[in-house]
């Protein structure tokens, strides 16, 4: 067993674990209270800068096990897919929805269940300075071609299965 808590300690340090990684910290930290914004709002604004915070952990735990390769969800775990590129080694997702096609769907469920259009979407994905800034800089440092819509265009795309050897169904 491996915590993510104690392997990603740049994202976790001084931050309460919660169920989709520290968003309700990070919440805090970048004006978006919950009083300003829903949580599917903060998770589109906050992907990308929570994903920095969590890639230097993922990067040494997997240079730390010399993993061969990666199997991960990539509704959950896109961190493990990014680490695995640029580590060199292959990734494997597992996808436990009826497959890529029930996605779209399942998100557009979500979408209109939060009140949030894919229009309102996109614009929160690439309007948002801090969420722009960060995936320029893992861009940069990494040379992972993130780009501020993924999964948005086209809408409920899996953008990550791209960066796996399989996907397992």
């Amino acid at each position: 067993f491996h915590s993510d808590v104690e392997v990603e300690t740049e994202l976790y340090e001084g931050r309460a674990p919660d169920v989709f990684g520290a968003l309700d910290a990070m919440r805090k930290e970048f004006g978006l209270g919950a009083e300003a914004v829903t949580p599917l709002e903060a998770m589109l604004k906050l992907r990308n800068p929570q994903l920095e915070l969590m890639l230097p952990g993922v990067l040494r735990w997997l240079r730390r096990l010399d993993a061969a390769a990666v199997m991960y969800c990539p509704l959950m775990n896109v961190e493990a897919a990014l680490a695995a590129q640029v580590v060199g080694i292959p990734s494997v997702a597992l996808l436990t929805t009826a497959g890529p096609g029930s996605c779209p769907r399942a998100v557009e469920e979500f979408f209109a269940m939060c009140g949030i259009s894919l229009a309102q979407a996109q614009e929160m994905s690439t309007t948002f300075g801090p969420k722009l800034e960060a995936t320029r800089r893992m861009n940069s440092r990494y040379g992972l071609g993130l780009t501020d819509l993924e999964g948005l265009e086209p809408f409920g795309m899996l953008d990550v299965l791209a960066r796996s050897s399989a996907t397992l169904v």
